[in-house]
């Protein structure tokens, strides 16, 4: 909560006096905002159920100690994203 809640304060989201939990909540609900208005969609039709071991195998593949992310996962954890953002009704 707290790298969110420096987000919120620093875009003016939040003040000293909001909680941390509230200013990260504050910050995710701007970003899906933001993604609704640009018509970004919060899940992706193409990823199939059948693919996600595949799929999250060689990102984790990709994986480099050197690049700029704030945390490398484990193809479990990649996994469990595509799980997350698979559109289930299609």
């Amino acid at each position: 909560h707290k790298k969110l809640w420096k987000i919120a304060k620093f875009t003016d989201l939040c003040d000293e006096n909001t909680s941390k939990e509230q200013g990260a909540k504050l910050v995710i609900e701007k970003i899906e905002q933001m993604n609704k208005n640009m018509k970004i969609p919060s899940k992706i039709n193409e990823i199939k159920k059948e693919d996600i071991f595949e799929l999250s195998k060689t990102a984790s593949k990709e994986a480099n100690p050197l690049y700029p992310v704030p945390k490398l996962m484990t193809a479990k954890e990649l996994a469990e994203i595509y799980i997350e953002i698979m559109d289930e009704n299609k």
